[in-house]
């Protein structure tokens, strides 16, 4: 039996798997404050193979630890990337699904990609295809600038989810939608740019909860590969080669 994946986001948490034909599917997926239904769902399937998590949330990272002590479990960090694989100067910040999310662009192409992953943060990251992680960008993710309008410029109108495409904004609300989403596309489009004086021939993939949105953004002027499962991709492929550097077949 295979083992199970764990992704915890900064908000939301994704459980998966490969089925019979070797394809992810998503066993159970929720907001952190719902992770009660993962401990359920770890409870009522007792003869799971073990469970391989990457988290970028160390308070979530400690009840896993602890609240499955029954369960093989084993914890994907930073800590564990061969120093071969990283040119980036502090390795101990660097989140493991920025790493994991371009590790599985990469196999599944043998290019160099560059990786968007559109969530709560929204991170551009670039890896060669000898799977050197080169490192990137962070920067807030469109709910996180829309909960700050909010909050921040109260008197405003709230942000609709309809992009505008003409210009320049006649009312309030069209001048909010265009500052936030073609601000947005524009910071993105910059650093695609610059990431793609690097590597000409670097591919581009979306992933993260907004990668529709994304993909709709820059789809015209980019060739964009929509990856709804690089994290776990990542996350398979870095094990595997995880057991072979520790000379073993039984890490799983």
């Amino acid at each position: 039996m295979n083992p199970i994946y764990l992704d915890i986001g900064n908000s939301s948490f994704k459980l998966a798997s490969k089925d019979q034909e070797n394809k992810w599917r998503i066993l159970i997926r929720g907001p952190l404050h719902e992770l009660g239904k993962l401990e359920d769902y770890i409870k009522h399937h007792k003869n799971l193979a073990g469970l391989i998590y990457s988290s970028v949330r160390k308070d979530v990272t400690e009840k896993i630890e602890s609240g499955f002590q029954h369960l093989k479990v084993y914890g994907l960090h930073s800590g564990l990337i061969p120093s071969a694989n990283l040119n980036y100067e502090t390795p101990g910040t660097l989140g493991m699904d920025r790493f994991l999310a371009c590790y599985g662009a990469i196999q599944n192409s043998g290019k160099s990609a560059i990786v968007i992953d559109a969530g709560t943060a929204c991170t551009i990251d670039y890896m060669t295809k000898q799977g050197v992680f080169q490192g990137g960008v962070i920067m807030p993710g469109i709910a996180v600038l829309k909960k700050s309008m909010n909050e921040l410029l109260p008197e405003l109108p709230q942000a609709t989810e309809n992009q505008i495409l003409k210009f320049p904004g006649k009312s309030t609300i069209e001048c909010i939608n265009i500052g936030l989403f073609d601000g947005f596309k524009a910071a993105i489009m910059v650093f695609i740019q610059r990431l793609r004086l690097l590597d000409q021939e670097a591919e581009i993939y979306v992933t993260g909860g907004d990668s529709s949105i994304i993909e709709s953004m820059i789809g015209r002027e980019f060739t964009v590969i929509e990856g709804k499962f690089l994290l776990f991709d990542g996350m398979e492929a870095f094990i595997r080669n995880l057991s072979k550097l520790k000379k073993s077949d039984h890490l799983f």
